[in-house]
């Protein structure tokens, strides 16, 4: 995940969860060692990341909240900019300052969907500085989508790894993985009754065939009850 913001698009049904859960699951020895933070937004209720919301230093489940969540990440990143300057180009995460992933469980809440025009411009702002200038300093996005048409996904280009689980057509495809890949990393032909499988897009533009595992809600709670912080309701992005 250092290094890398991730973009993982796929239909209804398609285990958007299966990855979401791996990543946060994955990481949670390193959130109990106090080396990474994960910071989750959940706009559709916060339902997806309740479950294991003691992994999570902060979880923002509303709009306002969402975009003062990522002007604290903006805040944080101009911190360790400055802190960094003159002295290496690459973050190395430590207890001092630990990875921060920033979690959102749908993209187009926050690009696309958001009531508020305001909200949504600073929202979309907000986060296309952080894809662009986070990751090197320790702060990276790994944003899950389930409607890939063009205006939902303005800022594909800024994500260095894509994950296409099952898509509905090869212009979908086409839609996140880029023209041409239909065939290469074909999406649309994934079973239905396969969630969790897809073709994950390096930086470097290879493909490579993967399966994340389903987590079921009992396997959050125990993860996140043996590596979990106390609470996270109260948290700050920024902290």
């Amino acid at each position: 995940m250092s290094g890398r913001h991730t973009l993982t698009v796929g239909c209804s049904g398609a285990g958007k969860g299966s990855v979401f859960w791996g990543i946060a699951g994955g990481l949670a020895p390193a959130v109990a060692a106090d080396v990474v933070r994960l910071v989750g937004i959940d706009l559709k209720y916060g339902i997806e990341l309740s479950v294991g919301s003691s992994l999570f230093t902060k979880i923002a489940t509303a709009e306002v909240d969402a975009v003062e969540t990522l002007a604290a990440l903006e805040t944080l990143m101009e911190k360790r900019g400055k802190a960094m300057t003159g002295r290496t180009r690459e973050h190395s995460p430590s207890k001092a300052s630990p990875l921060v992933v920033l979690l959102i469980d749908e993209l187009a809440g926050v690009t696309a969907y958001m009531s508020d025009p305001a909200l949504r411009k600073a929202a979309a702002a907000s986060l296309a500085r952080i894809l662009t200038k986070g990751r090197a300093l320790g702060i990276v996005v790994t944003a899950f989508l389930q409607d890939p048409r063009k205006e939902v996904l303005p800022m594909r280009g800024l994500f260095t790894q894509t994950i296409a689980l099952r898509l509905r057509s090869r212009d979908e495809v086409a839609m996140v993985l880029g023209d041409g890949m239909a065939d290469v990393a074909p999406a649309h032909r994934i079973s239905p009754d396969k969630p969790g499988t897809g073709y994950a897009i390096a930086e470097d533009g290879q493909v490579m065939k993967v399966r994340a595992d389903f987590w079921s809600d009992e396997q959050i709670r125990s993860t996140a009850k043996q590596y979990g912080r106390a609470s996270s309701s109260g948290g700050s992005a920024a902290q």
